[in-house]
């Protein structure tokens, strides 16, 4: 290695390594006074965040200076391509690891700029690393092999069962960030210029206690669509659906101030007392679009697209069903459904959106 090629990388690794650190530090203390959300402070899963992220980023580098025969840098990457170790399992253990420390050193300090601003952007800027250079890269280098997907990648386009590690891959990368991302909305709580969307003619409707049960089975159905699925081309698509979906309608659930506003009702029976301590425990935000109706068009679609009659039936009235019960219990407004139901089709055939998207900004 020749003398400059020695200093650009240890310049290399100080920039990552120590600049953006403290210049992200800085950031978050600098916006400390303008960040006013929810701070979140426990040291201890602070801690917890922070060990494990770093336990990744340990092993990740470790893999590509073992395995790889190289630095971890992709200015300078490893003349090996390296899949095993801990990259059999995340794609990206290095990146992962540093955007939970962000978020775990957010959090055992309580800083919420840290949490709400420097965190979710180091995450997109980690992505857009990813996806705009580094796979690129990895193509160019080692072929078809290096843009092989692997560990709990998403499963691939083709029409062969699903193996277990598919199911789970959807599950750790679609479900579970979901279920974060809602209860981090959740944890924001209502806006100060909260507003509701129900209408003076909703507000006579009735409330039918025991579409509860239709209601709840949202949290059945959309597992059960990854668990009983049979062709990875369905599952990928049901989890990329899912994951735009999310995008889509988290970053509405925190621009449009909306909350549910609930009708009231006095509970009777098992089913109305479980309605009753659902809204009770809800604080109405993460309502418009509304989440229940865009799952079950997602979980719908996928079953209605099954080879055998019976699924496609079931899935069709179950899916109708739960956006039904969504007004029947009063849990959505007619304006938070109808935004999922519209929303929709371009989640469906996001590959078409996607190109008149960049079409439009090219």
């Amino acid at each position: 290695m020749t003398a400059r090629g020695l200093v650009s990388r240890v310049l290399y690794g100080l920039l990552f390594a120590v600049a953006i650190p403290v210049a992200m530090a800085w950031w978050a203390t600098a916006t400390a006074g303008a960040v006013n959300l929810p701070c979140l402070r426990n040291g201890l899963g602070g801690a917890a965040l922070i060990a494990v992220g770093a336990a990744l980023m340990a092993a990740g580098g470790l893999g590509l200076v073992v395995i790889g025969r190289g630095l971890p840098m992709n200015a300078f990457p490893p003349p090996r391509l390296v899949q095993s170790g801990i990259f059999r399992w995340f794609a990206n253990p290095m990146y992962l690891g540093f955007v939970l420390v962000s978020a775990g050193v957010s959090i055992a300090v309580g800083s919420a700029a840290g949490l709400w601003l420097v965190t979710p952007v180091t995450a997109l800027a980690v992505t857009a690393l990813v996806l705009g250079y580094e796979r690129h890269d990895l193509g160019r280098r080692f072929g078809p092999a290096g843009l092989t997907e692997v560990g709990l990648s998403l499963p691939p386009d083709e029409d062969r069962p699903p193996t277990p590690r598919d199911r789970i891959a959807v599950i750790v990368r679609v479900l579970i960030p979901w279920l974060i991302i809602y209860a981090a909305v959740q944890q924001l709580g209502r806006a100060p210029d909260a507003f509701g969307t129900s209408t003076t003619w909703e507000r006579g409707w009735p409330v039918v206690q025991w579409t509860e049960a239709i209601y709840a089975s949202t949290y059945l159905f959309v597992p059960l669509t990854v668990l009983i699925e049979t062709t990875q081309r369905r599952l990928r698509a049901f989890a990329v659906e899912g994951a735009i979906g999310t995008a889509l309608v988290a970053f509405c659930w925190l621009v449009i101030p909306v909350v549910a506003t609930n009708r009231p009702f006095e509970p009777a029976g098992i089913w109305g007392r479980l309605l009753a301590y659902e809204q009770g425990h809800s604080n109405g935000v993460a309502a418009f679009p509304a989440f229940h109706v865009l799952w079950a068009l997602i979980a719908g679609a996928s079953w209605a697209s099954a080879d055998r009659p019976v699924r496609r039936a079931a899935g069709i009235v179950w899916a109708v069903a739960i956006i039904v019960s969504c007004l029947t219990t009063s849990m959505h407004s007619l304006a938070e459904v109808t935004a999922a139901i519209v929303i929709y089709p371009p989640i469906r055939y996001y590959r078409p959106t996607w190109r008149l998207i960049r079409q439009a900004t090219e």
